[in-house]
């Protein structure tokens, strides 16, 4: 345990699912994500270092493939870099809504075009996160 030891946890005051969830932000959108996207779905994820409670194949928005996308979006071509996710592969959109409201103009751009497009089609909304399907 590098940060803390989920006394609650091992006393068996608290299950581990609900310790995960308080403390993981993304953990609950990623346990939908889990149960109910096809298991060979391909995600783009706005989150960081919660990829050990995913299922699915994902790609981060900062690598090198999907960080051009977003360049892209972030340039105002929302929807060019919608078709751009389409290509390769990516199904589903999974924002953390501190970036969508400003931190990260790219994520901004990509889920206001998906929006306005309406090829995002909203399926899950938790406090911080929000997961879209790519029409």
């Amino acid at each position: 345990v590098t940060h803390e030891l989920p006394l609650s946890v091992v006393i068996g005051a608290q299950s581990g699912e609900a310790y995960l969830g308080r403390k993981v932000p993304s953990y609950q959108a990623w346990q939908c994500i889990n149960r109910n996207i096809p298991a060979d779905a391909l995600v783009l994820t706005f989150s960081d270092g919660d990829h050990y409670y995913s299922e699915r194949r994902r790609i981060w928005s900062q690598s090198p493939l999907a960080g051009s996308i977003i360049q892209k979006a972030a340039g105002g071509n929302g929807e060019e870099a919608i078709q751009d996710l389409r290509q390769i592969g990516v199904r589903y959109i999974l924002f953390d809504k501190r970036q969508t409201d400003g931190a990260d103009p790219g994520a901004s751009i990509l889920r206001e075009a998906g929006q306005a497009t309406a090829t995002l089609e909203l399926l899950y909304e938790v406090l911080l996160f929000v997961l879209y399907r790519i029409e």
